[in-house]
């Protein structure tokens, strides 16, 4: 199971820490618009996705 993570009260979970076949297939058929950007100690996290919509869409096996 992949561990989300929670920043500021937003959970999330990273693209990029994402077992490789969940990986292409969100890259391949989520809507760009759902992918969020995170500052977190001056890092920018291009590539997560809220939890809820991460569940609700099955991705998680």
């Amino acid at each position: 199971m992949t561990q989300k993570e929670i920043y500021k009260g937003i959970e999330f979970v990273r693209i990029s820490n994402l077992p490789k076949e969940q990986n292409e297939i969100i890259n391949a058929v989520f809507p760009k618009e759902k992918i969020i950007k995170i500052l977190r100690n001056e890092v920018v996290l291009r590539d997560c996705i809220q939890y809820q919509d991460w569940l609700k869409n099955n991705y998680q096996r």
